[in-house]
């Protein structure tokens, strides 16, 4: 059962990542629309995690994941890129790390109201990035040759 789970989300990551090479030119005309939606943040990490489990498990790695007790359970926002983000970063992670771990965080700040801060940070224990190609990390088309660690920030409602 759990194999076709992850089959069935394999299919829509790569639909995903189809569906984001075409958004290339609304990225770079500013015209992207992301949706704002409620999402459960546990789901979407495992999912993305889930993609990765079997190859990990051929590395003999570790695949874990903490989530921040005060975060919020369930956030507003684009769980599908989100999602996408998670995949590309793990998958880095994964290919560029031997042994040890590969593990992502979730951590949070609440700002006024019900507004929260929303941190997801990969780290991994492979070969690194090395000090002088950091630049070039988040460059349009520009690809380094390992991951080490990569943060995103999203306001969220609770």
């Amino acid at each position: 059962m759990i194999n076709l789970e992850t089959i069935r989300n394999s299919g829509e990551a790569l639909l995903s990542v189809i569906n984001n090479i075409l958004d290339f030119s609304k990225i770079d005309s500013g015209t992207i629309e992301l949706e704002s939606r409620p999402f459960v943040i546990k789901e979407c990490i495992e999912e993305a995690l889930n993609l990765f489990a079997a190859e990990a498990s051929k590395k003999d790695l570790t695949l874990a994941y903490t989530i921040d007790p005060n975060a919020p359970e369930i956030i507003m926002g684009d769980a599908q890129r989100l999602r996408q983000i998670l995949i590309n970063l793990l998958g880095n992670a994964i290919k560029f790390t031997n042994k040890g771990e590969s593990s992502g965080t979730v951590s949070s700040r609440r700002l006024e109201g019900n507004d929260y801060e929303i941190h997801f940070t990969i780290k991994d224990t492979g070969i690194g990035i090395p000090e002088n190609r950091m630049s070039q990390l988040f460059r349009s088309f520009s690809q380094v040759d390992a991951s080490t660690t990569a943060s995103m920030a999203a306001r969220v409602l609770a």
